[in-house]
């Protein structure tokens, strides 16, 4: 077989292979990074053209160069990335005792809120001139080796619809609420219903 999972069952280092748990969690963990997140993230993408900031998508129309920024912002402010850890021994971290064992959840997206890095953090603006320094995708020995997959999966996707559809708008009778699911991303959206306008 020619795939990455036969791959990972093949892999060997010094005569040692993975086993069954580590590929199998290496393969959950590839459908999670190389699916989910991307397709979460186009979906966040419409969300913040939509209702985050409406225009915006006009201004895509007139400068298309604009849609890397855009998908930069997106991932700064609507992108619910975490990290959780299991606690290796007792401590405490800002007064907060920790157990050993005991798993933690860092929200990366807390971080890309921080207005001591992004002014006015709280606006989306694709025309912040930092915007990349979010840590949708982490950083350093961390960082997440799909993330320029999934810009340019987001980039092609986004650009390709610009300048296909003249608008898009909400569904009429959208409610948010009933389309959020729990995933491993944390509560996101599953569905996002736009009517579209196929004029020129």
């Amino acid at each position: 077989m020619d795939d990455i999972i036969s791959d990972l069952t093949k892999a060997e280092l010094e005569g040692e292979q993975l086993t069954d748990e580590e590929v199998a969690m290496s393969a959950i963990g590839l459908l999670g990074a190389g699916n989910e997140t991307t397709t979460k993230l186009i979906s966040n993408i419409f969300y913040c053209m939509l209702f985050d900031k409406p225009g915006v998508y006009q201004e895509l129309r007139a400068d298309i160069s604009l849609v890397p920024k855009l998908i930069e912002e997106v991932l700064r402010f609507r992108f619910t990335a975490h990290m959780d850890r299991k606690v290796a021994q007792d401590t405490d971290v800002f007064g907060h005792p920790m157990k050993e064992g005991q798993v933690i959840v860092a929200w990366l997206g807390a971080a890309n809120r921080d207005e001591s890095e992004f002014a006015h953090a709280e606006e989306f603006d694709i025309h912040r001139p930092n915007n990349q320094h979010h840590l949708s995708f982490g950083a350093g020995p961390h960082f997440c080796l799909g993330a320029p997959l999934a810009r340019m999966e987001a980039r092609i996707a986004l650009a390709a619809f610009v300048k296909r559809f003249a608008d898009i708008r909400p569904a009429e009778g959208f409610e948010v609420t009933e389309h959020l699911a729990d995933s491993v991303l944390g509560q996101s959206l599953e569905s996002l219903p736009i009517l579209v306008d196929n004029g020129k």
